[in-house]
């Protein structure tokens, strides 16, 4: 039904990649690397070469997987809207791994050639906290797989400021779902650890750089904290009942 949540969630998602597919294609790709407009990461700013062709390949991304994320919608089930979940993470990771790819051959810097004229700083995220997130990931999944028999065939999954619960879903569903959303965060994390970690930080990009350094690095204790925590609350109250 077009008014169902699973519905307009997919349709929302595929509608956005396909707005943020035309913008790549038709602005971002005539444009030089920038922080304003296009698939703005790291990796991408190296050379115009490499712009045009990640941000080539994002916005055909995004015109091929946002249709089918919107027709999948209309299925009206959990698993179609976890699909359009995938599917945007598919059009983040896909160009920054292409990207990782083919940064060399773009670039011209060839391993073993001359001493350069310049020492470009590096890019470094700390390996510790992505561990630890996939860690507290594998945490949340283990919550999930040995709760799920225990757990009512419906089940509270959002309360009011009084702590009732107002919100049901059926388990299955929620499982569904949340997993869709932890597979989304695993892959960004993931490809952004690529696209940003041993990358040069030109110096016209020093700034945006270390802003999207911090932010990420913050993003890897954060965002696997606060769905933990919203697990253990949900399974904890749930159980209980």
């Amino acid at each position: 039904m077009l008014g169902s949540p699973y519905c307009v969630i997919g349709i929302i998602i595929g509608l956005a990649e396909i707005f943020a597919g035309l913008v790549s294609l038709a602005k971002a790709t005539k444009l030089s690397p920038n922080t304003y407009l296009g698939f703005r990461v790291p990796v991408a700013f190296l050379a115009r070469n490499l712009w045009v062709k990640v941000n080539r390949l994002s916005g055909v991304l995004g015109i091929c997987l946002g249709p089918v994320a919107i027709i999948c919608s209309f299925l009206d089930n959990v698993f179609s809207c976890a699909f359009a979940f995938i599917a945007l993470a598919m059009n983040i990771s896909i160009p920054i791994i292409y990207a990782r790819r083919i940064v060399e051959r773009e670039t011209g810097r060839i391993p073993g050639s001359d001493i350069p004229h310049q020492t470009l700083k590096v890019i470094r995220i700390s390996g510790v906290l992505l561990v630890l997130s996939i860690v507290v990931f594998a945490i949340i999944a283990i919550i999930l797989i040995i709760s799920y028999e225990n757990l009512p065939n419906m089940i509270a999954v959002h309360f009011d400021l009084s702590g009732r619960p107002n919100i049901f879903m059926a388990k299955h569903d929620f499982v569904v779902m949340f997993s869709a959303h932890m597979v989304l965060a695993i892959i960004i994390l993931l490809s952004l650890f690529v696209a940003i970690d041993g990358i040069p930080n030109l110096p016209e990009f020093e700034d945006y750089n270390n802003k999207i350094r911090m932010i990420y690095s913050a993003i890897l204790v954060v965002l696997p904290t606060i769905l933990l925590i919203v697990v253990v609350i949900i399974v904890g109250y749930n159980v209980a009942m």
